[in-house]
């Protein structure tokens, strides 16, 4: 994980092409879309940034971290990597093959809404 990474998000598809997000502990928020380089999307302000890491700290990262495959014995190639500091201590989920987690799932829909801030459609 890079210093002064906050969280990230990052999709290989089977071709390996990149796409995802991050957020900077200075409170940059970047995306990148595959293949391409990362783009600044924001800054986040502080209440922002502690909303952010209220959520990691609260969302289950020590019981996901780890790797996690779809189950069978088909060549995994595609993956997920959620990359995050959790109470001071780094940690890593890396969904395979399409794999999922409903715990990853309902941290980034929160993740997703402070990034998106209050103008956001979805409750």
């Amino acid at each position: 994980m890079p210093s002064g990474l906050l969280v990230q998000s990052v999709y290989v598809s089977d071709e390996g092409g990149e796409s995802g997000w991050r957020v900077w502990e200075d409170g940059r928020h970047e995306s990148r879309q595959a293949g391409a380089p990362w783009e600044l999307v924001s800054t986040l302000d502080g209440e922002q940034l502690a909303a952010i890491r209220d959520a990691l700290d609260a969302g289950g990262l020590d019981e996901m971290a780890g790797v996690h495959r779809a189950g069978d014995d088909t060549p995994q190639h595609a993956a997920l990597w959620f990359q995050a500091v959790s109470r001071g201590e780094p940690k890593t989920v890396a969904l395979l093959g399409g794999a999922r987690l409903d715990a990853l799932d309902s941290l980034n829909g929160t993740l997703v809404r402070v990034l998106a801030g209050p103008d956001f459609p979805f409750p």
